[in-house]
């Protein structure tokens, strides 16, 4: 599923198992990296990433709850930090488009 471009990650909210997941130094959702000239060379700064933490204020900020006690937390994110949010967008629309038109 077009990996250089998009991250992804399943877990199962149940048990907590992750069932998907990309590399290790891949599980930021917002990072950012300041500098100009030689410096713009500096590493990035992580500024949220995908963990215990991340998933337990999630389950605390979720407003809705499912009546059925099996489904999957799917979280997909742009490969490409900085990009604006539409292309990762149209991403996912032209994945998604692509596979409706599989068929098994």
């Amino acid at each position: 599923m077009e990996t250089y471009e998009l991250r992804a990650l399943v877990r199962d909210p149940k048990t907590g198992r992750i069932l998907i997941q990309p590399p290790g130094k891949e599980l930021w959702l917002i990072r950012e990296k300041s500098g100009w000239g030689r410096a713009s060379r500096n590493e990035f700064k992580n500024n949220l990433e995908v963990g215990p933490k991340f998933f337990e204020e999630m389950d605390n900020l979720r407003k809705f709850h499912f009546s059925f006690g099996e489904y999957y937390d799917v979280i997909v994110w742009d490969s490409t930090p900085g990009r604006p949010y539409i292309l990762l967008q149209r991403k996912l629309e032209e994945v998604s488009r692509r596979s409706l038109r599989t068929r098994f």
